[in-house]
């Protein structure tokens, strides 16, 4: 394979089958069927899942938590040498929210925001992932799970293969990568008030608090 071309991974019945596509013409990995970020499960729910959006039209609500997944199964389907959400495929976007709107039941508002805020929410789960691959086996700077001490990428999410990582640490080392990645880091610096809520965020967490006794059970979203 060379330097200009990424794996486009298509599974079957029959299992996987990898072709190539010159990276000027397509930049997305695209899967029929998606398997979890390592550890992480995508969304495996039977009863049907009408999401809730808050007075800021942010999901809300029972079905919320399932709505993250789904946004990290999309985030799986890239090809972590995509330099940039914005790089990939308007179809394939498009995809990515119409596969989730039928999931849950979520229909269209008149300025698209509810649309937006779902891509801005992937390209945010598509950076971090690819931001943690580089602390924890590049850089060093992060400590890897006990159960992924002595094992590589591919080894751990199956849906990055040997050569994809191969692309990944050279493009790294690249100047402008590392360029970028500085400014990020100082960009990151300036955040005075970090998410420190975790996967559940400030409303799911809220209810924890309340039944632990760090919070009047009055208390309301703001």
């Amino acid at each position: 394979m060379n330097e200009n071309q990424i794996v486009v991974r298509h599974e079957s019945e029959g299992g996987k089958t990898p072709t190539t596509r010159d990276e000027s013409q397509d930049v997305s990995t695209i899967t029929k069927t998606i398997k979890g970020r390592g550890p992480s499960k995508g969304v495996k729910v039977a009863n049907p899942m009408f999401l809730e959006y808050n007075v800021y039209n942010v999901p809300d609500g029972q079905w919320s938590h399932e709505y993250g997944k789904q946004v990290g199964s999309c985030a799986t389907r890239i090809n972590i040498n995509v330099p940039l959400y914005p790089k990939v495929d308007e179809q394939i976007k498009k995809g990515f929210w119409e596969e989730t709107k039928l999931m849950f039941h979520i229909t269209d508002d008149s300025n698209h925001s509810r649309e937006k805020y779902f891509h801005s929410c992937v390209a945010k789960r598509f950076s971090c992932f690819k931001s943690k691959l580089v602390r924890r086996w590049i850089t060093m700077k992060e400590k890897k799970p006990k159960n992924q001490t002595n094992k590589m990428p591919w080894d751990v999410y199956n849906h990055i293969t040997e050569d994809d990582w191969k692309t990944f640490v050279k493009h790294y080392f690249l100047p402008e990568s590392l360029l970028r990645s500085e400014k990020a880091r100082k960009s990151a610096s300036c955040n005075k008030n970090p998410h420190r809520t975790g996967q559940k965020g400030y409303n799911r967490k809220r209810l924890d608090w309340i039944k632990d006794g760090r919070l009047p059970p009055d208390t309301s979203f703001f």
